[in-house]
């Protein structure tokens, strides 16, 4: 007896799960990227409006730099609420200002050539470790003119990264939930249409299994135009088998006569 194949079934259940993990996996690569993208995004945009905020406070008289720091900057700030957020301005000879003077290494270089197409200076966003944590920087530039001559200075806004760390770990999570139902609800899916898909065989090895060994008439089962060459060849081999029966019965009879008429004396 030649040896069992593997089952159809298995194997499609096989594919079906090998594809569905290819997809998910790649999909919560994905949905990572993206979670992590937003996060960074939101909280660089708290950062740059309060930057702005600040930089529109910062003006020169009489040759001097007037800081009037707004409220509003940091109360932007405090929209996450567990972060800390450190700042300072300095002067043109990178000397601070105001805020805190031990910040990590400043990027000059950066924001004197960060500049838009219209050649405005444009913020610079990097990351550094501060304090034991990690910590998102932005730092800009900043040109003030009065009448006898212009300084720059420079601001500097940063702000710990726990809020945007627990927002991507929420929509991460959000997103592997909806995965799960996804992959439950597509697998349950498979699984019925591959019983679907298989039902025919069944239904073709149910028809054989109650037929009589003698009943060779041709098969007429509705199937799919897939297994129809193979009804189409069980009805041949059947066909074949009815005319070797058919030719024994008449060697049988015929035999039998030849038995049965006495040979002449």
């Amino acid at each position: 007896m030649a040896k069992a194949s593997s089952s159809i079934r298995r194997q499609l259940l096989l594919m079906t799960l090998l594809v569905l993990i290819v997809i998910n996996g790649i999909v919560v690569w994905t949905a990572n990227l993206y979670a992590n993208r937003a996060a960074r995004l939101s909280y660089d945009r708290l950062l740059l409006g309060s930057a702005l905020q600040i930089a529109e406070n910062i003006n020169i008289l009489d040759g001097e730099v007037v800081i009037d720091l707004p409220r509003s900057a940091f109360e932007t700030l405090a929209m996450a609420p567990l972060d800390r957020a450190f700042y300072a301005i300095l002067g043109p000879s990178q000397d601070v200002l105001t805020g805190y003077a031990d910040l990590p290494a400043i990027p000059f270089g950066e924001l004197d050539q960060t500049r838009d197409q219209e050649g405005q200076f444009m913020p610079f966003f990097y990351d550094e470790r501060y304090g034991g944590e990690a910590v998102r920087f932005l730092g800009m530039k900043k040109q003030l003119i009065d009448a006898e001559r212009s300084v720059d200075v420079y601001i500097v806004v940063g702000q710990t990264l726990l809020a945007r760390n627990e927002l991507a770990r929420e929509t991460n999570w959000f997103v592997l939930q909806f995965l799960m139902l996804f992959f439950a609800v597509t697998l349950l899916l498979m699984i019925f249409g591959i019983w679907r898909v298989l039902r025919p065989l069944q239904w073709l090895k149910q028809a054989l299994d109650e037929r009589s060994p003698l009943d060779l008439k041709p098969l007429t089962l509705p199937v799919p135009k897939e297994i129809t060459p193979l009804v189409a060849t069980i009805n041949q081999s059947m066909a074949r088998q009815s005319d070797t029966l058919e030719r024994l019965k008449r060697f049988s009879a015929e035999a039998a006569h030849q038995i049965r008429t006495p040979w002449p004396a």
